[in-house]
C-alpha cells in the first residue's frame, strides 16, 4: 500500500535529516507499503528546506513542499492534500519532526493499519507508552489533565491520547474531513480531526509510544492559547450534542409548545 509520512517542519535543521535516515532504516523492515516521506516547511528561517533538498537528491521518495508559516493545522492540510492530490497514498502517517516520535514505533502503527484500523493513533498513556520522566511538574500536569479533560469532556473514554500527534489514518478518513478542517488551527486540529472520524464510525486502535523530549530547537506550544481552543472546542461540542440529542429535543418541543400556549 501506498504510504506517506507528513512530517510539518520550522527550524528543524538540526534534526531533520536524523529522522529521515531513521524513518527509512526502520522501513526497511515493513512489507507491503510503499514509503514516502513528505517534509512540509514553513519557510524555515534556519535552511531546513536546504538540508532536505540535499538529503533529496539521493533519496527520490522524499518530497518537500515549501508555503508561509500559519500554524500546525494549516501544514498538516497542505501536507494531506499533497498526499492525496499528488502522491495518491492510501495511508497517511502524522510525526513531528523534533525526534520526540520515535520512528521504531512506525512497525506497530503498519500492523494496527494491516489489521483493520482505520485510524491508529499513538499513546502515552497505555501500557507500554510513556512520556519524560525529566518533564517539569506544570508540563506533566498540562499534558495529562488536558487529555483527560478532552477524553472525558467529549465523552468517549476508549482513546487515551488526544493530543498526540503520531498517527495513522486512511485515505477516505483525510478526504472526508480535510474542507472542515481548514477553521482549526495549531495543536487543536489533532483533538478536532480525531474526534470527527471517532464520530464518523472510524475503528481506532492505539500503539503504545515513547515520547521523548526534542535534542534542538524550541517547542512551538504556546501553552494558555492551548488551553483555551481546548476548553473551547470541548465545550461547544458538548453543547452541540446536547442540543441535537433526545434532551435537547424534548427541550426544543416543550419550548415551542409554551409558545403556542
Amino acid at each position: 500500500m501506498k504510504t506517506v509520512v507528513i512530517l510539518p517542519t520550522y527550524n528543524e535543521r538540526e534534526n531533520i535529516e536524523t529522522l529521515l535516515r531513521s524513518i527509512a532504516s526502520v522501513w526497511r523492515g515493513i512489507k507491503h507499503h510503499k514509503l514516502s516521506v513528505l517534509v512540509v516547511d514553513d519557510n524555515s528561517p534556519d535552511g531546513t528546506a536546504d538540508v532536505v533538498r540535499q538529503y533529496q537528491q539521493n533519496h527520490p521518495n522524499v518530497f518537500l513542499i515549501t508555503g508561509k508559516k500559519e500554524g500546525l493545522g494549516s501544514a498538516l492540510l497542505r501536507g494531506i492534500s499533497y498526499a492525496l492530490d499528488i502522491l495518491h497514498t492510501e495511508i497517511i502517517v502524522q510525526m513531528d519532526a523534533d525526534l520526540s516520535h520515535d520512528p521504531n514505533s512506525l512497525p506497530g502503527f503498519m500492523q494496527a493499519m494491516d489489521e483493520g484500523a482505520d485510524f491508529a493513533v499513538g499513546s502515552r498513556y497505555i501500557p507500554g507508552g510513556s512520556i519524560p520522566e525529566n518533564w517539569g511538574l506544570h508540563r506533566k500536569i498540562y499534558s495529562v489533565i488536558g487529555n483527560a479533560f478532552v477524553r472525558f469532556g467529549l465523552g468517549y473514554t476508549t482513546v487515551h491520547d488526544w493530543t498526540g500527534g503520531y498517527r495513522a489514518y486512511k485515505r477516505e478518513f483525510a478526504e472526508r474531513f480535510r474542507k472542515e478542517m481548514t477553521k482549526f488551527q495549531g495543536y487543536l486540529f489533532q483533538i478536532a480531526y480525531l474526534h470527527k472520524s471517532i464520530r464518523s464510525g472510524a475503528r481506532i486502535v492505539e500503539v503504545p509510544i515513547h515520547f521523548s523530549d526534542r535534542r534542538f530547537g524550541h517547542s512551538k506550544i504556546a501553552p494558555s492559547q492551548y488551553i483555551q481552543d481546548i476548553l473551547r472546542y470541548v465545550t461547544s461540542e458538548r453543547v452541540k450534542e446536547i442540543l441535537t440529542g433526545s434532551f435537547g429535543k424534548f427541550l426544543l418541543v416543550g419550548s415551542f409548545g409554551f409558545i403556542i400556549n
